[in-house]
């Protein structure tokens, strides 16, 4: 960020906006920049006007910096009349017999300009056009601060945006060697963490700003009666900091990995073969990290459920993307979140991001744009281009029930790594799938007829072979007996099958996934396979069966 910066200002850039929320680490990167480059630099903010925080050690001409120990701090109230008061505030000297009228040079700060955008009169916008206007000559570089920023369009062609990053490991590293060196917080002394240890702290702290990091440390530090920093504690906070920011949530894993999800061979191994990319190994070999998966099929089918599986197994953090969270009534405001959405995705590398019903996130940008004025679309080209040029460790793991609605442009080669399909699941899945669900209900399989199970849920889904156990088990406990396969036999009977009621749906969904994606599964239905619903009716004999 601060060689980029310098460049900026080498090549005599009027101005530049970074966004950020953290101003204090921002500014001091750019005060870094005076006094390398001996710089003058200036803050303005509404409270106090504009204030000098550098001063130019040694002038490279004797008629600059004439005032600088004197110059009283503008109490300028807008950033029109810090604008007017930089570029016109002139101190008459001397030079070669001459008079030579001298203002401020240097780099120029303008804080939380955001919240003046809407509200500039043409008097200040004009002031501001004007400051930009000249400020290659008159060698000041401009910079606006703050958590967003929309330039206005007359001067627009004078700004550059960019994001301030969050911290990077090393910097994180400096964060947490000062909480160890620190003084004794409330009792607490901080002890020094071994290399595995400090590697998993910090690995937690990863996506946090500066301040939130040193406060998860310093909370670490006083939850713990050894003094020692606990990863779990400074993971805590960083998921409450991902909450609070609105833009994502943390996802906690499924501690079984795949071993929660029934059948989808195909897609459990692949997921296999790739955890061992994130090593070294991988890349001194050449291996890229994995760009991740879309998986489309049938609702109830496992997606979903496969996502907190798969972040177990890459033993990586996992983030929810909520697309349809994006959306904001403000110009830019949509996707300035989408940016700030994956900025923080890639600081928080390695981890997986998870999209759920992405086409639904994503329906406006097939359409016209006359519905949301073009904001869909604008969303999808920041989600292409973070695709295709992000560099971090992040596994993009996304779902689609109505896969045919999304932009094809989104499932072209190079998007994902692979695009899956599911399917409803074969009678040795679904029996996978009763085994997986009665043992998370504390219930033996052993004790089932798995077989008459998988005969009277033909064509379920995943969810519906849930249902079926949750349903038979309140019909046991309402009889005060154990439950047992008759009550689930008698569940599925009474089930509506998502199979018969969107027929057409999924003969649509099954013919685009044929064509288009790989199976998530080994599992090929024929004829003679699966019988048909009205073995269900042989549940009254049943009873008793495997007792």
């Amino acid at each position: 960020m601060k060689e980029k910066l310098v460049n900026y200002l080498k090549a005599k850039f009027p101005a530049v906006a970074i966004r950020t929320a953290e101003e204090n680490r921002a500014l001091q990167v750019l005060k870094s920049i005076a006094e390398d480059r001996n710089l003058n630099c200036y803050v303005w903010t509404a409270g106090v006007g504009i204030r000098q925080v550098h001063k130019q050690k040694k002038p490279k001409f004797a008629y600059q910096n004439v005032d600088a120990d004197t110059r009283a701090v503008q109490e300028t109230t807008t950033p029109g009349d810090a604008a007017r008061v930089t570029d016109q505030e002139t101190t008459p000297v001397m030079k070669d017999g001459e008079s030579v009228n001298v203002g401020y040079d240097g780099i120029l700060v303008f804080c939380d300009f955001h919240g003046w955008v809407d509200n500039l009169n043409p008097f200040e916008e004009r002031a501001i056009k004007e400051l930009l206007q000249v400020a290659p000559k008159r060698n000041i570089f401009v910079v606006f601060l703050g958590p967003q920023f929309r330039v206005p369009r007359s001067f627009e062609h004078h700004v550059t945006v960019m994001d301030f990053e969050l911290p990077t490991r090393d910097e994180l590293d400096t964060i947490l060697k000062a909480i160890e060196k620190g003084s004794t917080i409330k009792g607490a002394k901080p002890v020094p963490l071994d290399n595995g240890e400090r590697d998993a702290v910090l690995r937690a702290a990863l996506g946090l700003t500066a301040p939130e990091a040193e406060n998860a440390f310093a909370l670490a530090v006083i939850e713990h009666d050894n003094g020692k920093i606990n990863a779990k504690t400074v993971y805590r906070e960083k998921a409450a900091a991902v909450r609070r920011s609105g833009l994502m949530e943390i996802i906690e894993p499924d501690p079984r990995g795949l071993d929660a999800i029934g059948g989808l061979d195909n897609l459990k191994a692949w997921i296999v073969q790739r955890k061992p990319a994130y090593s070294k190994a991988a890349r001194e070999y050449g291996l890229p990290s994995p760009r991740g998966c879309l998986v489309a099929g049938i609702p109830g089918c496992g997606k979903s459920e496969s996502a907190k599986c798969i972040i177990t197994e890459l033993n990586v953090p996992g983030i929810r993307l909520d697309i349809g969270a994006m959306f904001a009534g403000i110009v830019g405001e949509s996707e300035a979140r989408i940016r700030a959405a994956l900025a923080l995705a890639d600081a928080i590398s390695p981890c997986v991001l998870f999209v759920d019903e992405i086409e639904k996130g994503l329906a406006g940008s097939t359409s016209s744009g006359d519905l949301d004025s073009g904001v869909g679309r604008r969303i999808l080209g920041t989600l292409l281009t973070w695709q295709a040029e992000h560099k971090k460790d992040v596994f993009l793991f996304a779902t689609a029930n109505q896969v045919q609605y999304l932009p094809p442009e989104l499932l072209r080669a190079g998007r994902f790594d692979a695009i899956f399909f599911l399917r409803l699941p074969g009678a040795e899945e679904r029996k996978e799938i009763f085994d997986i669900h009665l043992r998370k209900r504390n219930r033996d399989p052993k004790k089932f007829n798995l077989d008459s199970l998988a005969r009277a849920s033909e064509h379920f889904t995943g969810s519906e072979c849930e249902e079926a156990i949750i349903s038979g088990m309140y019909a046991a406990f309402e009889k005060g007996e154990e439950v047992s396969t008759k009550h689930i036999v008698k569940a599925c009977k009474d089930t509506v099958r998502l199979a018969e009621t969107m027929k057409e749906d999924i003969e649509a969904i099954e013919k685009w996934g044929k064509k288009r994606a790989r199976p998530a599964s080994s599992y090929q239905p024929h004829k003679g396979e699966e019988l048909s619903r009205q073995l269900a009716g042989e549940m009254e004999d049943l009873e008793g069966e495997k007792e």
